[in-house]
């Protein structure tokens, strides 16, 4: 990345000019075996037996160029116009080969049609925003109006079918925010911002997927931008007496064309067929609020906050309109202590009950509690050596049948500073201490029980050299 930045004369603006880019290349190699039994009253009514090989190679690269002007256009200052744009381009490749295998000569050897798809990937965004900001003893007034432009330009040649996708998504962003200062140190604010989100090109690609086989997913060229739209307000407030804080947030966000999907349900098999959809109604509306202040131990302090949630959305089964609604409580606290600089010791918890119903889908209703918990240990046990620990619990426990789990991780780390000034530090640290990201979990509905295992990234060491370089530059009278 590069930028250049240079302030006009008389502070009266500033301009400045960023260039950014990335290679980058994705590949895959994986087999899919799953073997599915039927049982009727209990009794094996027939079963399904997938046995495949499958290939991915996705090269891409990215290009994009960001220009900003803002200028002063009062006599203090304090009321500037700033003037945005950006140009993002991006190219992708995609080349994804599935072949079954074949008994006769033990290989896999027969291409799945239905599996096996090469697409290409073209997307140029152009934005550009004008601004207006406004800063006052007491008042900070910021306004944008943002326009922004996608086009997006695909090939894809799957199943013995060639498809061309060209799309061209406009969409107008305002956002806007007001901050007001009642004291001192209380500040009242409320935010207004927009943003868009444009289909993935996998999403848009009529090509299956059968990683799972029972959930069959395809692609939909028809989908239509997302637009989303939310309003927060706020309230903060520092007491520099007990040096104590608050802050509490209500927030509310509403999305048109929301990215959804349509389930198409075979009771006899229990395949689900599954391709993404645009829907109406989603929403969500959270409060929270947070608190610190200190202990009577030198150097600790005490943090607390809670939270609540509901989340709306809808979903199609069986052409039939599903919504869901996930209503999340939590609570938070966390311990900080600091002794010079060279002990820091935190604890962080965060506990949580969450309620999901589904309007036409009882039986998959569910309830559940979740617990995170943290704790960081940080010390110089001699000048220039430090010791580092970092220990991370997550646990669930379900209400109704599923499969409750326990993940402890550990790291540890042991940094040397070398140099005058401590420029120079090199840190051995190993990730997953005690090997227990597993990676198991357990899916239960109505119809099927699903164990399913995904090879994460265990234990594992890493050594890391890192150099700080810091430069000032004296002014001279």
């Amino acid at each position: 990345m590069l930028s250049i930045s240079r302030k006009f004369r008389q502070k009266k603006g500033a301009i400045s000019l960023t260039l950014g880019g990335n290679n980058n290349s994705r590949s895959l190699d994986n087999n899919n075996q799953n073997t599915i039994n039927y049982y009727n009253n209990g009794l094996p009514n027939g079963q399904d037996v997938v046995n495949q090989q499958q290939s991915l190679n996705a090269p891409g690269s990215s290009f994009n160029i960001q220009n900003d002007i803002s200028r002063t256009i009062s006599r203090d200052r304090k009321s500037s116009l700033v003037l945005s744009s950006s140009i993002n381009m991006s190219n992708g490749n995609s080349d994804q080969r599935t072949y079954d295998y074949n008994p006769l000569t033990g290989l896999y050897d027969v291409t799945a049609a239905a599996l096996t798809s090469q697409y290409t990937n073209k997307q140029f965004q152009y934005s550009s925003a004008l601004g207006f900001n406004k800063t006052t003893a007491k008042l900070t007034l910021s306004a944008y109006a943002n326009l922004q432009n996608i086009e997006l330009k695909g090939t894809n040649m799957g199943n013995n079918q060639w498809n061309e996708i060209n799309r061209n998504y406009l969409s107008f962003l305002p956002r806007a925010s007001v901050s007001y200062k009642a004291g001192k140190n209380t500040t009242y604010s409320i935010n207004f911002s927009s943003s868009a989100n444009t289909p993935s090109l996998q999403n848009l690609q009529p090509v299956q997927n059968n990683n799972n086989p029972l959930y069959i997913r395809t692609g939909n060229p028809d989908l239509k931008i997302a637009n989303n739209y939310s309003i927060q307000l706020g309230f903060n407030t520092f007491d520099t007496k007990t040096n104590s804080s608050a802050s509490y947030r209500l927030s509310y966000g509403l999305t048109f064309n929301a990215f959804s999907t349509a389930r198409d349900f075979d009771s006899k098999t229990g395949v689900s067929s599954v391709r993404p959809i645009n829907v109406d109604g989603n929403n969500n509306i959270s409060l929270s609020g947070s608190f610190g202040r200190p202990t009577g131990i030198k150097g600790l302090r005490v943090n607390y906050g809670f939270s609540a949630s509901n989340r709306r959305y809808i979903n199609f089964v069986n052409t039939v309109q599903n919504t869901t609604s996930d209503l999340t409580a939590a609570i938070t606290a966390s311990l900080n202590y600091a002794h010079e600089e060279s002990l820091n010791i935190a604890f962080n918890n965060r506990s949580s009950y969450t309620v999901n119903n589904n309007s036409i889908q009882a039986t998959t209703n569910n309830s559940y509690f979740s617990f995170n918990n943290t704790a960081n240990i940080s010390y110089e046990f001699i000048k220039t050596w430090r010791f580092n620990v970092d220990v991370g619990q997550q646990s669930f426990a379900r209400q109704n049948a599923g499969l409750n789990n326990n993940v402890v991780i550990v790291n540890a780390g042991l940094q040397k500073y070398f140099l005058e000034k401590n420029q120079l530090n090199v840190q051995l640290k190993a990730f997953d201490l005690f090997d227990q990201n597993s990676g198991i979990s357990r899916t239960i509905s109505n119809n099927q029980i699903e164990d399913t295992q995904v090879n994460n990234l265990r234990r594992y060491f890493s050594v890391r050299l890192t150099y700080k370089i810091n430069k000032i530059v004296k002014k001279t009278p």
